[in-house]
């Protein structure tokens, strides 16, 4: 019982991390991209709402 509790937090916190890491990816660097290219500050949050919410979507669906 023990070793699948533990088993279970890690495959947690795997996933959480995943998340993690598209979030920042996505609000960071896409955001950052968006603005070099003269895309104002909230349409550039909408559309790294938007790709973070595709990139999510596509990870789940592939898991």
């Amino acid at each position: 019982m023990e070793e699948a509790t533990t088993s279970l937090q890690g495959a947690v916190l795997g996933v959480m991390t995943t998340i993690i890491v598209i979030a920042a990816f996505t609000f960071l660097v896409v955001n950052l991209i968006l603005r070099k290219i003269g895309v104002d500050g909230e349409t550039s949050m909408l559309l790294s709402q938007v790709l973070f919410v595709l990139l999510l979507t596509i990870y789940f669906l592939t898991r």
